[in-house]
């Protein structure tokens, strides 16, 4: 959705991921909705946790293994009953 330049349909999602549209529908609305920025930092009771997105797992079969080199490290922080902020971090 963010690395396009004109977005990612939902027909291709429902393709790749094997849910219904309706489904990725409502997961595109989450998302864009999770990721509106207003400015403001994040206050109050926060979580953050990381996780690793993409690479391959040796033999290409299987999920990809945590921290190989070719994962993007993502850092995302939540706050009680509010904002979500995601962010990519360098190695």
């Amino acid at each position: 959705m963010a690395f396009t330049r004109c977005g990612i349909s939902a027909k291709q999602i429902e393709r790749e991921t094997g849910v219904t549209y309706k489904t990725v529908w409502r997961m595109f609305n989450k998302i864009r909705t999770l990721l509106e920025d207003d400015g403001k930092p994040l206050s109050g009771s926060v979580e953050m946790d990381e996780t690793y997105f993409g690479g391959k797992r040796k033999g290409g079969t299987g999920l990809p293994m945590r921290g190989d080199k070719t994962q993007t490290p993502i850092l995302g922080m939540v706050e009680r009953k509010g904002r979500v902020k995601a962010f990519t971090i360098q190695r």
